[in-house]
Protein backbone atom coordinates (compact mmCIF):
# COMPACT_ATOMS: atom_id res chain seq x y z
CA UNK A 1 0.00 0.00 0.00
CA UNK A 2 1.24 3.49 -0.88
CA UNK A 3 -0.22 6.74 0.38
CA UNK A 4 0.31 10.35 -0.71
CA UNK A 5 -1.14 13.45 0.94
CA UNK A 6 -1.92 16.21 -1.53
CA UNK A 7 -0.85 19.50 0.07
CA UNK A 8 -1.58 22.14 -2.60
CA UNK A 9 -5.15 22.89 -1.56
CA UNK A 10 -5.76 26.59 -0.80
CA UNK A 11 -8.93 26.07 1.22
CA UNK A 12 -9.18 23.93 4.32
CA UNK A 13 -9.37 20.51 2.71
CA UNK A 14 -7.32 17.36 3.02
CA UNK A 15 -6.64 15.05 0.10
CA UNK A 16 -5.36 11.47 0.45
CA UNK A 17 -4.37 9.13 -2.38
CA UNK A 18 -4.06 5.41 -1.64
CA UNK A 19 -2.65 2.79 -3.99
CA UNK A 20 -3.19 -0.84 -3.03
CA UNK A 21 -0.79 -3.22 -4.79
CA UNK A 22 -0.29 -1.11 -7.92
CA UNK A 23 1.46 -2.89 -10.82
CA UNK A 24 5.22 -2.53 -10.43
CA UNK A 25 6.86 -0.31 -13.11
CA UNK A 26 9.25 -3.21 -13.82
CA UNK A 27 6.36 -5.48 -14.77
CA UNK A 28 3.99 -2.97 -16.38
CA UNK A 29 5.31 -3.79 -19.90
CA UNK A 30 4.17 -7.38 -19.26
CA UNK A 31 0.86 -6.38 -17.69
CA UNK A 32 -1.17 -7.28 -20.78
CA UNK A 33 0.03 -10.92 -20.47
CA UNK A 34 -1.40 -11.16 -16.97
CA UNK A 35 -4.59 -9.32 -18.00
CA UNK A 36 -4.16 -7.12 -14.96
CA UNK A 37 -5.48 -3.60 -14.51
CA UNK A 38 -3.65 -0.30 -14.61
CA UNK A 39 -4.95 2.50 -12.39
CA UNK A 40 -3.73 5.96 -11.51
CA UNK A 41 -4.80 9.15 -9.72
CA UNK A 42 -3.99 12.61 -11.08
CA UNK A 43 -4.23 15.83 -9.02
CA UNK A 44 -3.92 19.29 -10.54
CA UNK A 45 -3.90 22.75 -8.97
CA UNK A 46 -4.20 26.27 -10.41
CA UNK A 47 -0.86 27.75 -11.44
CA UNK A 48 -1.82 31.43 -11.66
CA UNK A 49 -4.52 33.90 -10.65
CA UNK A 50 -6.57 33.37 -13.83
CA UNK A 51 -6.89 29.64 -13.08
CA UNK A 52 -7.94 30.02 -9.45
CA UNK A 53 -11.66 30.23 -10.24
CA UNK A 54 -11.46 26.75 -11.82
CA UNK A 55 -10.32 25.23 -8.53
CA UNK A 56 -8.61 21.86 -8.33
CA UNK A 57 -8.99 18.92 -10.68
CA UNK A 58 -8.86 15.28 -9.57
CA UNK A 59 -8.86 12.41 -12.06
CA UNK A 60 -8.92 8.67 -11.48
CA UNK A 61 -8.48 6.21 -14.33
CA UNK A 62 -8.40 2.45 -14.75
CA UNK A 63 -7.85 0.11 -17.70
CA UNK A 64 -8.80 -3.54 -17.33
CA UNK A 65 -7.30 -6.22 -19.59
CA UNK A 66 -4.93 -3.78 -21.31
CA UNK A 67 -2.41 -4.42 -24.03
CA UNK A 68 1.05 -2.91 -24.15
CA UNK A 69 -0.07 0.02 -26.32
CA UNK A 70 -2.82 0.92 -23.84
CA UNK A 71 -0.67 1.69 -20.81
CA UNK A 72 -0.19 5.41 -21.68
CA UNK A 73 -3.85 6.15 -22.36
CA UNK A 74 -4.63 7.20 -18.79
CA UNK A 75 -1.82 9.75 -18.49
CA UNK A 76 -2.44 11.15 -21.99
CA UNK A 77 -6.18 11.50 -21.36
CA UNK A 78 -5.49 13.20 -18.02
CA UNK A 79 -3.15 15.73 -19.64
CA UNK A 80 -5.71 16.56 -22.34
CA UNK A 81 -8.50 17.16 -19.82
CA UNK A 82 -6.24 19.23 -17.58
CA UNK A 83 -4.87 21.40 -20.39
CA UNK A 84 -8.32 22.09 -21.85
CA UNK A 85 -9.90 22.78 -18.45
CA UNK A 86 -7.35 25.33 -17.28
CA UNK A 87 -6.77 26.95 -20.68
CA UNK A 88 -10.40 28.07 -21.01
CA UNK A 89 -11.13 31.75 -21.47
CA UNK A 90 -11.23 33.69 -18.24
CA UNK A 91 -14.83 34.79 -18.81
CA UNK A 92 -16.08 31.19 -18.89
CA UNK A 93 -17.43 29.56 -15.76
CA UNK A 94 -15.92 26.41 -14.27
CA UNK A 95 -18.92 24.37 -15.48
CA UNK A 96 -18.42 25.58 -19.07
CA UNK A 97 -14.70 24.86 -18.90
CA UNK A 98 -15.45 21.39 -17.54
CA UNK A 99 -17.87 20.64 -20.38
CA UNK A 100 -15.36 21.86 -22.99
CA UNK A 101 -12.67 19.65 -21.45
CA UNK A 102 -14.92 16.58 -21.67
CA UNK A 103 -15.87 17.38 -25.27
CA UNK A 104 -12.18 17.46 -26.15
CA UNK A 105 -11.62 14.21 -24.24
CA UNK A 106 -14.45 12.51 -26.15
CA UNK A 107 -12.94 13.57 -29.48
CA UNK A 108 -9.55 12.25 -28.39
CA UNK A 109 -11.02 8.91 -27.26
CA UNK A 110 -12.69 8.42 -30.64
CA UNK A 111 -9.42 9.13 -32.44
CA UNK A 112 -7.35 6.94 -30.10
CA UNK A 113 -9.21 3.67 -29.53
CA UNK A 114 -7.73 1.07 -27.20
CA UNK A 115 -5.64 -1.68 -28.80
CA UNK A 116 -7.82 -4.50 -27.46
CA UNK A 117 -11.59 -4.88 -27.71
CA UNK A 118 -11.50 -6.59 -24.32
CA UNK A 119 -9.92 -3.59 -22.64
CA UNK A 120 -12.30 -1.61 -20.46
CA UNK A 121 -11.62 2.04 -19.71
CA UNK A 122 -13.00 3.67 -16.59
CA UNK A 123 -12.24 7.31 -15.99
CA UNK A 124 -13.63 9.91 -13.61
CA UNK A 125 -13.22 13.70 -13.49
CA UNK A 126 -13.85 15.76 -10.37
CA UNK A 127 -13.47 19.55 -10.19
CA UNK A 128 -13.59 21.10 -6.73
CA UNK A 129 -13.81 24.88 -6.32
CA UNK A 130 -12.81 26.99 -3.33
CA UNK A 131 -16.46 27.58 -2.37
CA UNK A 132 -16.93 23.76 -2.18
CA UNK A 133 -18.83 23.62 -5.47
CA UNK A 134 -18.36 20.24 -7.14
CA UNK A 135 -18.51 19.14 -10.79
CA UNK A 136 -18.23 15.45 -11.66
CA UNK A 137 -18.40 13.08 -14.61
CA UNK A 138 -17.23 9.57 -15.37
CA UNK A 139 -16.93 6.70 -17.82
CA UNK A 140 -17.29 3.12 -16.66
CA UNK A 141 -17.92 1.58 -13.26
CA UNK A 142 -15.82 3.72 -10.93
CA UNK A 143 -17.44 4.42 -7.56
CA UNK A 144 -18.19 7.90 -6.26
CA UNK A 145 -19.60 8.46 -2.76
CA UNK A 146 -20.56 11.39 -0.56
CA UNK A 147 -20.32 10.79 3.17
CA UNK A 148 -22.31 13.27 5.25
CA UNK A 149 -23.08 12.93 8.96
CA UNK A 150 -22.39 9.17 9.00
CA UNK A 151 -24.63 8.58 5.96
CA UNK A 152 -23.15 7.27 2.73
CA UNK A 153 -24.73 8.40 -0.57
CA UNK A 154 -23.90 6.56 -3.78
CA UNK A 155 -23.67 9.37 -6.34
CA UNK A 156 -21.72 7.49 -8.99
CA UNK A 157 -24.30 4.80 -9.76
CA UNK A 158 -26.98 7.19 -11.01
CA UNK A 159 -28.53 5.69 -14.19
CA UNK A 160 -27.71 8.83 -16.17
CA UNK A 161 -24.02 7.97 -16.07
CA UNK A 162 -24.55 4.55 -17.63
CA UNK A 163 -27.17 5.51 -20.23
CA UNK A 164 -24.59 5.61 -23.02
CA UNK A 165 -22.78 2.44 -24.06
CA UNK A 166 -20.09 4.42 -25.86
CA UNK A 167 -16.68 5.12 -24.38
CA UNK A 168 -17.42 8.79 -23.89
CA UNK A 169 -18.43 11.25 -21.18
CA UNK A 170 -22.16 11.88 -21.55
CA UNK A 171 -23.36 13.24 -18.20
CA UNK A 172 -22.19 15.93 -15.79
CA UNK A 173 -23.16 16.24 -12.13
CA UNK A 174 -23.03 19.50 -10.20
CA UNK A 175 -23.52 20.06 -6.49
CA UNK A 176 -22.27 21.80 -3.38
CA UNK A 177 -20.46 20.18 -0.50
CA UNK A 178 -20.81 21.15 3.14
CA UNK A 179 -18.34 21.38 5.97
CA UNK A 180 -17.08 18.02 7.28
CA UNK A 181 -18.22 16.12 4.17
CA UNK A 182 -16.16 13.22 2.84
CA UNK A 183 -15.74 12.38 -0.84
CA UNK A 184 -14.64 8.84 -1.73
CA UNK A 185 -13.56 7.89 -5.25
CA UNK A 186 -12.30 4.39 -6.07
CA UNK A 187 -12.39 1.60 -8.63
CA UNK A 188 -15.08 -1.10 -8.43
CA UNK A 189 -12.77 -3.98 -7.59
CA UNK A 190 -11.41 -2.17 -4.54
CA UNK A 191 -14.93 -1.11 -3.53
CA UNK A 192 -16.11 -4.73 -3.56
CA UNK A 193 -13.18 -5.75 -1.37
CA UNK A 194 -13.78 -2.87 1.05
CA UNK A 195 -17.46 -3.74 1.26
CA UNK A 196 -16.80 -7.40 1.98
CA UNK A 197 -14.33 -6.56 4.75
CA UNK A 198 -16.61 -3.80 6.17
CA UNK A 199 -13.89 -1.19 5.73
CA UNK A 200 -16.37 1.64 5.16
CA UNK A 201 -18.10 0.91 8.45
CA UNK A 202 -14.81 1.25 10.29
CA UNK A 203 -13.61 4.48 8.68
CA UNK A 204 -16.89 6.40 8.87
CA UNK A 205 -15.95 7.98 12.22
CA UNK A 206 -12.46 9.02 11.09
CA UNK A 207 -12.23 12.75 10.37
CA UNK A 208 -8.48 13.40 10.26
CA UNK A 209 -5.92 12.30 7.69
CA UNK A 210 -3.67 10.95 10.45
CA UNK A 211 -6.46 8.69 11.69
CA UNK A 212 -7.20 7.36 8.19
CA UNK A 213 -3.54 6.65 7.43
CA UNK A 214 -3.08 4.97 10.81
CA UNK A 215 -6.16 2.82 10.20
CA UNK A 216 -4.89 1.50 6.86
CA UNK A 217 -1.46 0.79 8.35
CA UNK A 218 -3.11 -1.28 11.06
CA UNK A 219 -5.07 -3.15 8.35
CA UNK A 220 -1.94 -3.93 6.36
CA UNK A 221 -2.35 -7.68 6.71
CA UNK A 222 -5.98 -7.57 5.54
CA UNK A 223 -5.23 -5.25 2.62
CA UNK A 224 -2.22 -7.06 1.20
CA UNK A 225 -4.38 -8.84 -1.40
CA UNK A 226 -6.44 -5.77 -2.33
CA UNK A 227 -5.80 -3.93 -5.57
CA UNK A 228 -6.95 -0.49 -6.63
CA UNK A 229 -6.77 3.28 -6.19
CA UNK A 230 -8.63 5.22 -3.52
CA UNK A 231 -9.03 9.03 -3.37
CA UNK A 232 -10.32 10.62 -0.14
CA UNK A 233 -11.30 14.30 0.16
CA UNK A 234 -12.08 15.76 3.58
CA UNK A 235 -13.72 19.18 3.40
CA UNK A 236 -13.06 21.94 5.88
CA UNK A 237 -14.67 25.34 6.29
CA UNK A 238 -16.18 27.04 3.27
CA UNK A 239 -14.26 29.99 1.85
CA UNK A 240 -16.30 33.13 2.65
CA UNK A 241 -17.39 35.42 -0.15
CA UNK A 242 -16.68 39.11 0.38
CA UNK A 243 -20.09 40.33 -0.83
CA UNK A 244 -22.10 37.65 0.86
CA UNK A 245 -24.31 38.66 3.78
CA UNK A 246 -23.84 36.25 6.71
CA UNK A 247 -26.87 34.18 7.54
CA UNK A 248 -28.40 30.73 7.68
CA UNK A 249 -28.74 28.71 4.51
CA UNK A 250 -30.60 25.45 4.03
CA UNK A 251 -28.42 22.50 3.18
CA UNK A 252 -28.88 21.71 -0.53
CA UNK A 253 -31.07 18.67 -1.01
CA UNK A 254 -30.08 17.81 -4.59
CA UNK A 255 -27.21 17.49 -7.00
CA UNK A 256 -27.96 18.55 -10.55
CA UNK A 257 -27.44 16.04 -13.33
CA UNK A 258 -26.60 17.68 -16.63
CA UNK A 259 -26.85 15.52 -19.74
CA UNK A 260 -26.88 16.63 -23.40
CA UNK A 261 -30.69 16.43 -23.69
CA UNK A 262 -31.85 17.22 -20.17
CA UNK A 263 -29.64 19.67 -18.36
CA UNK A 264 -31.51 19.93 -15.07
CA UNK A 265 -32.94 16.56 -14.10
CA UNK A 266 -32.35 15.95 -10.40
CA UNK A 267 -32.08 13.25 -7.82
CA UNK A 268 -32.58 14.19 -4.19
CA UNK A 269 -30.56 13.66 -1.07
CA UNK A 270 -32.27 13.66 2.33
CA UNK A 271 -32.39 17.02 4.06
CA UNK A 272 -30.23 17.45 7.12
CA UNK A 273 -31.47 19.58 9.98
CA UNK A 274 -29.23 22.39 11.14
CA UNK A 275 -28.26 22.60 14.76
CA UNK A 276 -28.28 26.24 15.84
CA UNK A 277 -26.51 27.12 19.04
CA UNK A 278 -28.05 30.19 20.69
CA UNK A 279 -25.80 32.07 23.05
CA UNK A 280 -27.39 33.42 26.26
CA UNK A 281 -26.92 37.14 26.99
CA UNK A 282 -24.21 37.97 29.45
CA UNK A 283 -25.30 38.45 33.08
CA UNK A 284 -25.28 42.01 34.41
CA UNK A 285 -22.36 42.58 36.73
CA UNK A 286 -23.29 44.46 39.95
CA UNK A 287 -21.04 47.42 40.77
CA UNK A 288 -18.32 46.57 43.21
CA UNK A 289 -18.66 48.08 46.70
CA UNK A 290 -15.69 50.20 47.66
CA UNK A 291 -15.03 50.90 51.36
CA UNK A 292 -13.86 54.45 52.08
CA UNK A 293 -10.28 54.69 53.20
CA UNK A 294 -8.66 57.29 55.47
CA UNK A 295 -5.64 58.77 53.83
CA UNK A 296 -2.90 60.13 56.08
CA UNK A 297 -0.80 62.84 54.55
CA UNK A 298 2.89 62.86 55.39
CA UNK A 299 3.94 65.26 58.21
CA UNK A 300 6.05 68.35 57.46
CA UNK A 301 8.39 70.30 59.88
CA UNK A 302 6.71 73.65 59.08
CA UNK A 303 3.29 72.29 60.03
CA UNK A 304 4.67 70.83 63.26
CA UNK A 305 6.06 74.22 64.42
CA UNK A 306 2.82 75.99 63.59
CA UNK A 307 0.84 73.53 65.71
CA UNK A 308 3.26 73.89 68.62
CA UNK A 309 2.91 77.70 68.61
CA UNK A 310 -0.85 77.45 68.58
CA UNK A 311 -0.83 75.13 71.57
CA UNK A 312 1.41 77.50 73.56
CA UNK A 313 -0.85 80.45 72.73
CA UNK A 314 -3.94 78.54 73.85
CA UNK A 315 -2.20 77.49 77.09
CA UNK A 316 -1.15 81.07 77.89
CA UNK A 317 -4.62 82.41 77.15
CA UNK A 318 -6.20 79.77 79.38
CA UNK A 319 -3.78 80.67 82.21
CA UNK A 320 -4.59 84.39 82.00
CA UNK A 321 -8.31 83.72 82.05
CA UNK A 322 -7.93 81.46 85.10
CA UNK A 323 -5.78 84.07 86.93
CA UNK A 324 -8.29 86.85 86.23
CA UNK A 325 -11.12 84.67 87.47
CA UNK A 326 -9.32 83.99 90.80
CA UNK A 327 -8.37 87.65 91.38
CA UNK A 328 -11.85 88.86 90.62
CA UNK A 329 -13.31 86.55 93.26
Amino acid sequence: MKCWEYDKITVKMKILQFYFNPPSPLFQPLGWLKKTAFFEIFCYAPTDHAEEKFGHLFLLGEIKNPKRKDKKILSELAEIIKDEYYSSEEKKSAAEAFRNALDTANSWLQAHPVASDQAIISFSCLALLDDLSLIFSKIGDLKFFLWRENQMFNLGDNPSFNSSGERAFSTIMEGTLEEDDKILLLNKNLFDQFWEEKIFKEIKELKKTKEIKRFFKQKKETLKYFSGAFLVILTGKRKKEKKRVPGLKEIPSAFKILSPKNYFSKFSLPKISLKIKIFKPLKKISPRKVNPKIVFLPESPFLRQKIKRGLLFLGALSGLLLLGFLLFH
